[in-house]
C-alpha cells in the first residue's frame, strides 16, 4: 500500500472526530454551569462508533477516486502539510495536555491563555494547521476524499467550532481574551498593536 493511500485513510478515519469531539465540548461548557466530565469522550466514542465503521466499509470507494496533479502542485501540497504538521506539533509542545479540552472537562482546571510561538500570529494555530494539512495532503495525493474533508474542516471550524470555542474562552478569560482577540488575527496575518 502506497504511502499516500495510508496517509488518506488515517486523514478520513481520523478527521470526523475533531468536530464531533469539540463541538460536544464546547457546547456542554457553553450551556453547563459545572464541568462536563468524561462526557465529550462518551459521546465521541459513541457518535464515531458507526461512522468509523460505514468509514471502514466505504474506505476503498472514498480513496479510489484520485487525479495526480502535477508535480510543482505536488511538491507545494507536501510542503503545506509538512508545515502543517510543524505548526500542529508546535502548538502541542506549548499547550501541554490543555490541548484535549481539558479546561472545558476537568472541575477546577485553571490556564492562562498562550500567546507566544505560533499564537502570537493566529488565535487558531491549531485549525490553521489541520487546514493546511488536509490542503496539502489532497495537492499531494490527488485524492478527491481528502478535498472534501478540507473543505468541510475550513467550513465546520471557521463557521461552528471556532465561534463557540471563542465564546467559552471569553466567558473564561473575559478582558484578557478580548486584548487578545483584538491584536491576535483568527488564523494568520500580521498582528496589530
Amino acid at each position: 500500500m502506497a504511502f499516500e493511500t495510508i496517509l488518506a485513510e488515517a486523514i478520513i478515519y481520523a478527521w470526523p472526530v475533531i468536530p464531533i469531539f469539540w463541538l460536544t465540548t464546547h457546547l456542554l461548557a457553553i450551556y453547563s454551569k459545572r464541568s462536563s466530565g468524561p462526557l465529550p469522550y462518551l459521546f465521541t466514542l459513541m457518535a464515531y462508533s458507526p461512522l468509523g465503521l460505514l468509514l471502514h466499509k466505504e474506505m476503498s470507494a472514498l480513496i479510489g477516486n484520485a487525479y495526480p496533479l502535477p508535480m510543482p502542485f505536488r511538491v507545494f501540497g507536501w510542503t503545506l502539510f509538512i508545515a502543517g504538521c510543524l505548526v500542529h506539533m508546535w502548538t502541542i509542545y506549548l499547550l501541554g495536555i490543555r490541548i484535549v479540552g481539558l479546561p472545558e472537562v476537568a472541575k477546577g482546571w485553571r490556564t492562562d491563555i498562550v500567546t507566544s510561538g505560533p499564537f502570537k500570529y493566529s488565535r487558531h494555530p491549531t485549525y490553521l494547521a489541520h487546514h493546511l494539512m488536509f490542503v496539502g495532503a489532497w495537492l499531494a495525493t490527488g485524492i478527491y476524499s481528502l478535498l472534501v474533508v478540507a473543505v468541510l474542516d475550513i467550513l465546520m471550524t471557521q463557521l461552528v467550532i471556532i465561534p463557540l470555542e471563542e465564546r467559552e474562552l471569553k466567558r473564561r478569560f473575559g478582558p484578557k481574551y478580548e486584548e487578545y482577540k483584538r491584536r491576535t488575527p483568527r488564523i494568520l496575518g500580521p498582528t496589530r498593536s
